[in-house]
């Protein structure tokens, strides 16, 4: 087991808790704050998307961004398991997370579907980047033959 393998191990159960934490807040206003500082980032970035209120804008991109290194993380520290079973899992836990908002209402978080839709985007884009590094990878120690 490579040194990447063991450090991925050790990164995805912090990866978690953190993800938990965000997921079980009960500070609405604190995550909207965050959420708002989030768009109004992007829009200084791309100023072309303006229109959008810079609390939606941090909150899409905050979803999709929150769950692409939990499973890049668990692509790269199990690599005998196919990625797209990271991708489902990825989904699966979005899908936790909001049904966990939702049996829980004193955290005064609002569950939507869209949520699960943009980290399921967010779970798929670190399957495949974990796809694709773990290609490059193996590309790298395949010695070459000239033909």
């Amino acid at each position: 087991m490579g040194s990447g393998t063991v450090i991925a191990r050790l990164a995805v159960p912090l990866y978690l808790i953190a993800i938990a934490a965000a997921v079980l807040l009960p500070d609405p206003q604190a995550i909207g704050t965050f959420k708002y500082n989030v768009g109004m980032q992007i829009q200084r970035i791309a100023n072309r998307i303006s229109h959008v209120s810079p609390t939606a804008l941090g909150d899409i991109a905050s979803n999709i961004i929150a769950f692409i290194p939990l499973t890049f993380l668990l692509g790269m520290a199990w690599r005998r398991v196919p990625v797209w079973v990271w991708g489902l899992v990825g989904m699966l836990a979005s899908v936790g997370a909001e049904t966990a908002q939702y049996l829980l209402p004193e955290l005064s978080r609002r569950p939507d579907i869209w949520n699960v839709i943009e980290n399921s985007i967010g779970a798929w884009i670190g399957a495949l980047l974990a796809s694709l590094t773990r290609a490059c990878r193996s590309d790298r120690r395949t010695p070459k033959l000239l033909s």
